[in-house]
């Protein structure tokens, strides 16, 4: 199979990265299959980047998708995930969506159709058909493009590499994809926006506040180190108001009510935390 690959390579390399979640792995590779896709099974490849540490889905890809390749992941977080499943890609341009995606049966062939634009960055539509069903369940949305966000985005391989991958001192599931994009852009990069490439983001649960108010670590790191650290009242006071907003727009039900002590448990923490955070990350250098 592999010697097949490199004698007539694929077009386009999609890359999964996955930990622990083999229920919705099945669900994204589903869609990925040669006879789900419209665009001919020749021009694309599917890597399945595997962070697990408890179980892995080796098997279980192996089973039932031997058109897809398994790799073992690094163990260092989605960035260097990411960056391991594109070490082991064969084509000229590298497609990304995660694990939790469901790509639609024209997603690559509308990629495919955009390289006409002539550009070597490209976003895809990212929708929630599910919708939210209350304030704590959450997805990403991108129906206008301007995000470039890893769950649905193409670039060219050389594009990729010109900025060094993503950068994996992004040891959690949060700011490494904004880097990514930020660097692009200041390495001269725009992208165009591909309304046909779509991907649907089924809504989920939350994390605890516990851990989202550690996820923001990486938040205060990136601004800090483009010179725009968060100040610590408005940083605060931005969390909660948004999390009110969102329990404010969403249905109201039981998850509503404890969606309120999560947001103010967020945001304190937040500020508990936001003096050390400030001292490693204050000064920064890349």
């Amino acid at each position: 199979m592999r010697e097949t690959l490199e004698s007539n390579p694929p077009i386009f390399s999609v890359i999964v990265p996955t930990y622990h979640r083999n229920d919705l792995l099945e669900k994204c590779l589903a869609c990925l299959a040669p006879d789900v896709q419209s665009l001919p099974a020749d021009q694309y490849e599917v890597i399945v980047t595997d962070d697990g540490v408890k179980t892995t889905a080796k098997e279980f890809v192996g089973d039932k998708f031997p058109w897809a390749r398994w790799s073992e992941g690094p163990h260092r977080g989605p960035a260097s995930n990411r960056n391991n499943g594109v070490k082991h890609a064969l084509g000229a341009w590298l497609v990304f969506t995660d694990d939790d995606c469901l790509p639609k049966p024209d997603w690559l062939k509308g990629y495919a159709e955009a390289i006409k634009e002539g550009s070597g960055v490209y976003e895809g539509k990212t929708t929630c058909e599910s919708g939210f069903p209350t304030p704590l369940f959450t997805a990403p949305v991108n129906e206008t493009g301007g995000f470039l966000w890893s769950c649905n985005m193409m670039l060219r391989r050389d594009a990729f590499e010109g900025i060094g991958g993503f950068d994996e001192s992004y040891q959690l599931v949060s700011m490494e994809d904004i880097d990514f994009r930020e660097r692009l852009r200041d390495a001269g990069h725009t992208w165009v926006f591909v309304s046909e490439a779509v991907v649907d983001h089924p809504a989920r649960r939350l994390v605890g506040p516990v851990k989202l108010a550690g996820i923001k670590e990486s938040e205060y790191m990136f601004f800090a180190r483009r010179g725009n650290p968060p100040k610590w009242l408005n940083w605060t006071w931005q969390i909660l108001y948004v999390r009110l907003r969102e329990i404010y727009r969403r249905p109201r039900g039981f998850d509503a009510v404890k969606a309120v002590p999560y947001a103010f448990v967020e945001a304190f923490l937040v500020a508990a935390k936001y003096p050390f955070w400030r001292k490693r990350y204050l000064p920064t250098k890349r």
